[in-house]
């Protein structure tokens, strides 16, 4: 059956809520310079830093794992504490973390105790799936349809 767990929900940007970029810079202009630089232990609006939602993240996301060992499990969560994830596994500055694309409903597959081969450092987890949106793929046409450079193109009616 569903859980639901508080710790999966996305980073709290506290009075930041709601308001727009222009906004934040003008009633926020410090935190705002900060967060250009994407200061993961910047609380941005007074909420929650990426690095203690990063900490929040890693230990529900194990302990899920550990609770279920050798099974196959989904967790649901927003983009920004995935990414954080992610950049923990893979030993990211949290700053390089909006080079990760998650879109609603991307799929990530993850092995958070699988061991990594090879090093002097040996760490765990592997992914073997990041952003995977396979599944809102729409059936293709008869004919696909060629790019000028050669390369097949997939053409979706919901998109130009």
């Amino acid at each position: 059956g569903a859980e639901l767990d508080s710790r999966l929900r996305e980073i709290d940007v506290g009075s930041w809520s709601g308001l727009t970029s222009e906004q934040i810079s003008e009633r926020f202009p410090e935190q705002w310079k900060l967060w250009q630089e994407r200061d993961p232990e910047l609380a941005r609006g007074g909420g929650e830093s990426y690095l203690r939602a990063q900490l929040r993240v890693v230990a529900v996301i194990e302990e899920l794992a550990r609770r279920h060992p050798g099974q196959r499990i989904a967790v649901v969560c927003h983009g920004g504490v995935m990414r954080a994830y992610l950049a923990h596994l893979l030993g990211l500055d949290l700053r390089l973390i909006w080079h990760l694309t998650i879109n609603n409903t991307g799929i990530c597959r993850i092995r958070p105790f699988a061991q990594v081969s090879g090093g002097a450092h040996p760490r765990s987890g592997r992914i073997d799936a990041i952003n995977d949106l396979g599944h809102l793929e729409l059936p293709l046409a008869a004919s696909s349809m060629r790019a000028a450079s050669g390369t097949t193109r997939l053409f979706r009616k919901d998109r130009p």
